[in-house]
């Protein structure tokens, strides 16, 4: 037969204590946690902000370099920018790279031009 013993109230209470200190470290843990979300959450809004910003930087760079092949030729404006002709070319907007393709001296030949002069229909 096992003895039953009774309780010690201040191992109890050192118990209550104990447990009272963890409730609180884990609620501070989640708090914190909470915190870093909501900055991670922030910076991803912001980081998505200015990665738009930078696209249409980039897109207004590649209309004033498609408008500079317009004026000057593929060949004077790479020369001007210091670039490769190639290296224009890949960074003009999509429909300007038919045009660049087909400039000659600064005189700007469209697709549209080049299938009629070669006696084709639009």
């Amino acid at each position: 037969m096992t003895r039953t013993r009774k309780p010690d109230p201040a191992m109890l209470d050192r118990l209550r204590q104990a447990r009272a200190v963890e409730d609180t470290a884990l609620a501070t843990v989640a708090a914190a946690h909470a915190t870093v979300d909501a900055a991670a959450a922030k910076r991803a809004d912001v980081l998505a902000a200015l990665d738009a910003t930078v696209a249409e930087a980039q897109a207004q760079l590649a209309r004033a370099r498609a408008e500079l092949v317009d004026a000057a030729g593929l060949d004077r404006a790479a020369l001007a920018l210091g670039l490769t002709n190639a290296a224009l070319r890949k960074s003009l907007p999509t429909g300007e790279r038919a045009k660049a393709r087909n400039t000659a001296s600064g005189a700007v030949i469209d697709a549209d031009q080049a299938r009629l002069s070669a006696g084709g229909e639009r």
